[in-house]
């Protein structure tokens, strides 16, 4: 099973936003299920992501004081 990079995700360093999400050249010449399978993926992926980051910000806050 090769690794392959699909998407690669640009933000501004300053604000935080997504500035682009850019897919590799070898990703869109893929089929479409399968790109819908890896987007699915990428999305729980990320969900997961998000919420251990907030969990530590919260759990830090608590152990801080900081409401």
């Amino acid at each position: 099973m090769a690794k392959k990079i699909a998407l690669k995700i640009y933000f501004d360093d300053k604000t935080g936003e997504v500035d682009e999400i850019a897919s590799t050249k070898r990703f869109e010449q893929e089929g479409i299920l399968f790109k819908l399978d890896v987007l699915k993926d990428t999305i729980i992926a990320l969900d997961k992501i998000y919420e251990y980051e907030k969990d530590q910000l919260f759990n830090n806050n608590n152990q801080t004081g900081i409401a």
